[in-house]
């Protein structure tokens, strides 16, 4: 997937995210040119606090990540904590 497309995705499912929070796996440096080409592509947007946010009419398209055997006992653990 994009490098791009990767972090787009993270910024619009947390918004007001502050680049030194985005868990990517990837370099803080390589996150913050990404977040620049996004700005200057007018997908992203900074508020006043530093916080980034996925622009208004901007449509971002989630591609399902690959599950791994680790996210897959998270789900299980969650869904058991669920029931009472």
């Amino acid at each position: 997937m994009d490098k791009k497309t990767i972090i787009l995705q993270y910024v619009s499912r947390n918004p007001g995210v502050k680049s030194a929070d985005i868990k990517v796996n990837m370099s803080r440096s390589s996150i913050g040119s990404y977040l620049r080409s996004l700005l200057d592509a007018c997908k992203v947007c900074q508020d006043e606090d530093k916080g980034w946010y996925v622009k208004e009419g901007v449509e971002v398209n989630f591609v399902p990540a690959e599950q791994t055997p680790i996210d897959i006992a998270e789900e299980c653990i969650r869904n058991m904590m669920r029931v009472k």
